[in-house]
C-alpha cells in the first residue's frame, strides 16, 4: 500500500507544458465501486476566478466524463516519465474501460484519496472539484479549417475547469502526516 502526502500548492513546481503535452497525464473520476481513467495531452495548470486551477478537455464519449459528471470531482495523475508510464498512458487512452478493466491491464491501480480516485503509480496528484463546464462549439472557432481537422466527427470536447483542493505526493514508505488509503 502506498501512502499519500500533502502538498502545499504554492510549493508545487510544475511544468504544464511538459506534463500534458510531452509526458502526458491521466484524468480519474468514479467512487469507490465504479471509477476510471483516460489519458490527457491537452490541458492547463493556472489560476482562474482567484482559485488554483485545471483546465481539462473530453470528448463526449470518453466514459471517464460520466463520472466526472456524476461526482463532480475528479483528479490528474502525474506518472513517472519513462516507458512504462507512457505504454500505460498509451494503452488507457485507446481503450475504453466500458469494455474491460483497462487499468489492471495497463498495470495501473486506483486508490481513493479525499473522496476521489487517484493512481498509485503516480508521483504526483492533483484532486479537483469541477467549478465550471462548457462543450466547444463549431461556430466559436475562428480558423473554420482547424475545426474540420481536429473535430471531423464533430465529438467536440467538453471543457472542465477544475478547482484544485489538493495535492498529494506518493511515497512507498509510511512517513509521518500521510493519508491512508481510505481517507
Amino acid at each position: 500500500m502506498k501512502n499519500y502526502i500533502p502538498v502545499k500548492l504554492e510549493d508545487l513546481d510544475l511544468n504544464a507544458w511538459q506534463a500534458f503535452g510531452e509526458d502526458w497525464v491521466a484524468i480519474a473520476a468514479g467512487g469507490r465501486k465504479h471509477a476510471n481513467a483516460m489519458t490527457a495531452s491537452w490541458g492547463s495548470i493556472g489560476v482562474v476566478w482567484g482559485k488554483p486551477a485545471v483546465t481539462i478537455y473530453m470528448r463526449p464519449q470518453r466514459y471517464t466524463r460520466g463520472f466526472v459528471e456524476k461526482k463532480g470531482r475528479f483528479s490528474i495523475n502525474f506518472l513517472p516519465a519513462g516507458p512504462e508510464s507512457r505504454k500505460a498512458l498509451r494503452y488507457i487512452g485507446e481503450v475504453s474501460g466500458r469494455d474491460e478493466d483497462k487499468l489492471a491491464n495497463a498495470g495501473l491501480t486506483l486508490a481513493i484519496v479525499d473522496k476521489t480516485p487517484v493512481l498509485e503509480q503516480a508521483d504526483l496528484v492533483l484532486n479537483c472539484r469541477v467549478m465550471y463546464r462548457s462543450q466547444i462549439e463549431s461556430n466559436k472557432f475562428i480558423d473554420r479549417e482547424f475545426s474540420k481537422k481536429l473535430y471531423p466527427e464533430k465529438d467536440y470536447h467538453y471543457v472542465y475547469v477544475g478547482e484544485i483542493i489538493s495535492a498529494y505526493r506518493l511515497v512507498e514508505a509510511a512517513p509521518e502526516n500521510t493519508l491512508e488509503e481510505n481517507s
